[in-house]
């Protein structure tokens, strides 16, 4: 392993992200894309039903 002092920074981030046990191959990265992909958004402000007016107080 080379000294930890003589690394740059991006040989640090790949030695630090190999120690957490990052996967760097196309098939991982496509599967999980996929996984994120298929999930909807959740709807935080559901739609009022057609034909009901808001109500606004003044």
């Amino acid at each position: 392993m080379t000294d930890e002092k003589h690394l740059t920074q991006s040989q640090k981030f790949e030695q630090a992200a190999r120690e957490l046990g990052c996967d760097d191959s196309e098939e991982v990265f496509d599967a999980k894309l996929r996984a994120i992909a298929k999930q909807k958004p959740k709807d935080e402000h559901p739609r009022q039903k057609a034909g009901k007016p808001r109500s606004h107080s003044k």
